[in-house]
């Protein structure tokens, strides 16, 4: 019969029982050939179809349609109709006809137009298919295909639902079903249909093709990639769509795999599917093309990997879906980013960004997110910070696991909070983004290819330099090894950076050898001669040189290289200002002067506030004060920078202690709203708000004062001075609770002043100036004094004294801890005559030392305390230990005269514990003397007794002996009486024990025995008588 094999045709011959094969492999190459045979023979339409589905099948689409369209014309439907009686025929002749349009529309077409020309002959063929027959499944398979291929798929889910209500579907409606529900994410229904497809048609290739889809879509990699392995074995011997279908989705799935080899692996098998696409007589498949650029573009040829990308979007035509464009464009944005084209691959990018979007899936988001977040952070140029960030952080929502992305996110982030003169975020966004960028940085420096990721090194350095910068010095070498690495020479201004943070955490050997490495490769890349001067463009390297060797302290070097970096570059003026302070620190203040001067008319505005600066310090030390306070005021109008206004407030709040209350006050409100300005200016500035603490603390705002100081505290640079500060207010604090109650409080003061003092020996321990250890002492001294522990006052003060022993105020301070000292022993509730005598020693010093200080003159210069006492509190505290010490004489006398009657009443008692001692001894003695006697009269006694009794048992037994008629001369009654003697002193040995026994115990001893023994001689001397 007729069509039973799928890969021939039988046409009968008119008037004969023949028939004439047509096998899909030996076609004649005229179609109109075989219409010709097909007219003359009048073969049904039955046959016409069968026909024209092998052409179809042999990929000769064009000329399946003419025999489809031959079919139809008038004269042949008229001989066709009288064939058949209900037209089911001339349906499926019409489905497949339709069929082959659509095709050759999606196929073929070059423009929309032809596209929807071929759709509109499709739905034409399919109306006049509908008005023969309605109830066909066919025919509404064929319509679900149309809409399927339109991109319509819920119109295409309702045709192939109402195919399948009306009767048995076929093959092609169940895997267009299962291909739609593959596209509504239903995978398991779908897997279902494609199984029952393969179980019915005993395993189609289309079917195992579908069903691979619906393993990978349902992230079964391995039976996927069982299925497209049987897809290949099924199509090996002769080409099919299916075949490099399957071979770039093997090739995907290789490629994706955690094994060495699978990039290898698929690049094989990407030349086998272009090997068969080009074989084969049939247009190239743009998807095919894209897909293969990227596994050469992964597997490191880029060159094959472009042209391969070039020849798809050559290809792809209008029909091409939006989702192949944009793999496509990623392809080519992924080239172009890897030659460095940056421009051009972020425009890429952005087509393939805007291509998914119109597809409305985001198969090639992350990677697109990826492309265009590392391009915005490469180019910086049009782009805004919150672009890229949205980019990376979209790959991020997808994959968590990319480390390259958040290192990227990293990158960018510090660099929106890093850039200078950026307005765009508040002071709580930009340290919420530096906490974010280090989080991602550390992160993805930790994890695979961390190490590599130079920029991300040195982006994390950056945000730590000022913070920790032991972090920022460690990533600096890590990113100096990856530049080793790659074998490319470190840039000077890395060096550069890792020489000034090695040197501020006092390494200044590692910072003399990084800052020389820097110095060699500049005179290495731009050949200068050794020991020669660097030029314009690297003078900075010079003065952070001559910077460093002042620090080690060859301050000879760094003063001749400074003349040398002055007398070379004028302009430099950083060198003059710094040649300024060596030459202020000598004494020469005529050099210094000249240095400012020189320096204080630069164009740059910070060596212009620095050279003000040392012009301050110079008319300081000349004493000059009129002509200080114009500087001050002059580079507080010029504004140099931020910190001369605050030195303008610094001076007068130095001299607020010379000027009258009234004016005192005004001068504070000037200060408060000269440095409110600076704080509105520029709310980081630590200095400012350090004054505006000091100025709270003047007004007795201590809690507030203290807060001000407490956020600024932790600054790199000043904060040990603040730390001086915050030391004060917490005195002044724990003071004022002092004064309100001494009881209540006792253990809040404590707190207060203990911080204080933690604070003042950690500043004694930081800051290292010429007075700075006298003042500090002096602050930590006072604190202790109001703590109430005056012994360690007074030995702070003391050592204050052998400090500084011209400095009059010192020993009042000293006379002042030696008065405190002694009240506090003469005053303690439990004191002895030793603390008496000590305390009233100390008064005495102090009475004396107050004498003194009345009639000496103050010494007027300068010391670390800065209030001076007046002759007036020296005479009243003479005075005060002066009545104190006569008083202190009574109580010193009565003390001794008390302690020697104490020491009296304790002697005698003494003595009479001694004698009833000695009389207890002796009675002692006299009991156990007695008891002695007692035991040997006992013991005497014992033996008496005994030598009788062993006399009168030997002569009983003798008698015994004679009245039985024996010899008296056997020895054997004899031995046996000594033998019973000898029993009877053994039992009374016992018996003698434990009487002693009870005789310890307090009962009589030897009633026992003594029992035994009348017995015995009672029994005796019955036996006489």
């Amino acid at each position: 019969m007729a069509g039973l094999d799928l890969d021939r045709v039988y046409i009968p011959l008119r008037e004969s029982d023949q028939t004439l094969v047509l096998s899909s492999s030996k076609l004649p190459s005229d179609v109109y050939d075989v219409i010709e045979i097909l007219r003359s023979e009048a073969a049904p339409r039955e046959v016409w179809t069968k026909v024209g589905r092998l052409f179809n099948s042999a990929s000769r689409l064009s000329d399946c349609i003419r025999i489809l369209e031959d079919a139809l014309r008038p004269e042949m439907e008229a001989l066709l109709s009288s064939m058949e009686s209900d037209g089911s025929r001339k349906v499926e002749l019409l489905v497949s006809l339709a069929g082959a349009y659509i095709i050759q529309g999606l196929e073929a077409s070059e423009k929309e137009t032809d596209y929807q020309h071929m759709l509109e002959q499709a739905a034409s063929v399919l109306n006049q298919a509908e008005a023969l027959n309605v109830n066909n499944p066919l025919l509404w398979e064929a319509k679900a295909w149309k809409e399927f291929y339109n991109n319509n798929l819920d119109r295409a889910r309702s045709f192939f639902e109402t195919a399948a209500s009306i009767g048995n579907t076929s093959a092609g409606g169940k895997l267009g079903m299962a291909a739609l529900l593959l596209n509504f994410k239903e995978t398991s229904t779908s897997k279902s249909l494609f199984r029952s497809t393969m179980r019915d048609l005993h395993c189609p290739i289309s079917a195992w093709l579908g069903l691979a889809h619906a393993f990978l879509a349902n992230g079964q990699l391995r039976n996927a990639e069982e299925a497209f392995e049987r897809v290949l074995h099924q199509s090996a011997e002769e080409y099919r769509p299916e075949a490099i279908e399957a071979l770039v989705n093997l090739a995907t799935i290789k490629m994706n795999s955690e094994h060495d080899s699978g990039v290898r692996e698929a690049l094989l098998l990407i030349k086998s599917a272009l090997r068969i696409q080009h074989g084969a007589e049939v247009n190239l498949d743009p998807r095919l093309l894209s897909h293969a650029s990227e596994i050469f573009y992964y597997g490191g040829e880029v060159q094959r990997a472009e042209s391969l990308a070039l020849s798809a979007a050559k290809i792809a035509g209008m029909r091409t879906s939006p989702e192949t464009l944009g793999d496509i464009r990623l392809q080519l944005a992924r080239i172009a980013h890897s030659h460095g084209s940056y421009v051009d691959a972020l425009r890429l990018y952005k087509q393939a960004e805007a291509l998914q979007e119109q597809s409305g899936k985001d198969r090639l988001g992350s990677q697109v997110h990826l492309g265009c977040g590392l391009l915005g952070l490469a180019l910086q140029e049009g782009e805004k910070d919150d672009y890229i960030v949205d980019h990376l952080q979209a790959v991020l929502k997808a994959n968590d696991k990319c480390s390259r992305a958040r290192r990227a996110l990293g990158v960018v982030l510090a660099k929106s909070v890093l850039r200078k003169g950026s307005l765009e975020l508040s002071v709580a966004a930009r340290e919420q983004r530096r906490e974010l960028s280090k989080t991602m940085l550390q992160q993805g420096i930790l994890e695979d290819g961390g190490d590599d990721d130079i920029p991300a090194l040195i982006t994390y350095a950056q945000l730590f330099e000022l913070s920790r910068p032991e972090v920022a010095i460690a990533s600096y070498k890590k990113a100096i090894e990856a530049y080793k690495r790659v074998g490319k020479d470190e840039p000077f201004e890395l060096l550069n950076n890792l020489s000034a943070l090695q040197a501020s955490m006092s390494q200044f050997g590692e910072a003399k050898d990084t800052l020389e490495r820097s110095i060699q490769l500049v005179r290495k890349r731009n050949r200068l001669t050794e020991g020669g001067p660097l030029g314009p463009r690297y003078v900075t390297l010079s003065y952070n040189y001559a910077r460093l060797l002042e620090k080690v302290g060859d301050v000879n070097a760094a003063q001749e290289m400074y003349r040398e970096i002055t007398n070379l570059h004028p302009s430099y003026s950083d060198a003059s200002v710094r040649l300024g302070y060596i030459l202020l620190e000598r004494g020469d203040l005529v050099g210094s002067e000249e240095c400012a001067q020189k320096a204080v008319t630069s164009s740059s505005k910070n060596s212009r506030s620095f050279a003000a600066s040392l012009l301050a310090t110079v008319r300081a030390k000349q004493r000059a004060y009129p002509s200080l306070q114009k500087v001050l005021e002059k580079g507080s109008e010029n504004k140099l920078d931020m910190y001369a206004e605050v030195a303008l407030a610094s001076f007068w709040t130095e001299n607020l202690y010379s000027m009258e209350p009234e004016r005192r006050n005004r001068m504070l409100e000037r200060i408060h709203r000269l440095l409110a300005k600076v704080i509105r200016e520029n709310p980081s500035n630590a200095v400012a708000a350090a004054g505006i603490g000091c100025f709270l603390a003047m007004n007795h705002q201590y809690s507030d004062a203290r807060d001000v100081f407490s956020s600024v505290v932790a600054h790199r640079y000043c904060g040990n001075n603040f730390k001086v500060n915050l030391a004060h207010v917490q005195v002044e604090i724990g003071k004022g609770s002092k004064r309100r109650t001494r009881d209540a409080s006792k253990t809040a003061d404590s707190s207060s002043f203990q911080q204080a003092a933690k604070l003042y020996i950690d500043a004694i321990d930081k800051i290292r100036t010429a007075n700075s250890d006298s003042e500090l002492l002096l602050y930590l001294a006072r604190t202790i004094f109001e703590a109430g522990d005056y012994d360690e006052a007074l030995r702070l003060t003391q050592k204050l004294v052998h400090l500084s022993p011209q400095y009059l105020p010192l020993w009042y301070n000293f006379a002042v801890a030696l008065q405190e000292c002694s009240l506090a022993k003469m005053e303690s509730n439990v004191k002895s005559v030793k603390q008496i005598k000590q305390g009233a020693a100390e008064l005495d010093r102090a009475h004396r030392l107050f004498g003194r200080l009345r009639s000496y003159v103050p010494y007027e210069g300068s010391g670390p305390v800065h209030a001076k006492p007046t002759p007036q509190s020296t005479e009243a505290h003479y005075r005060f230990c002066k009545e104190r010490l006569n008083k202190a004489r009574v109580v010193l006398v009565n003390a001794e005269q008390t302690e020697r009657t104490a020491q009296e009443r304790l002697e005698q008692q003494k003595r009479e514990v001694e004698h009833r001692l000695a009389a207890e001894k002796a009675e002692r003695e006299e009991a156990e003397r007695k008891h002695l006697e007692e035991k040997e009269a006992l013991e005497q006694r014992q033996r008496l007794l005994d030598e009788k009794l062993q006399q009168e048992l030997v002569q009983k037994d003798q008698n015994e002996a004679v009245s039985d008629g024996g010899d008296p001369d056997m020895p054997y009654p004899q031995e046996e009486a000594v033998l019973q003697s000898k029993k009877r002193k053994t039992v009374e040995s016992d018996e003698d024990e434990e009487g002693a026994e009870h005789e310890e115990n307090g009962g009589p001893r030897n009633t026992k025995r003594n029992k035994v023994i009348s017995e015995s001689e009672s029994a005796e001397s019955d036996r006489v008588g």
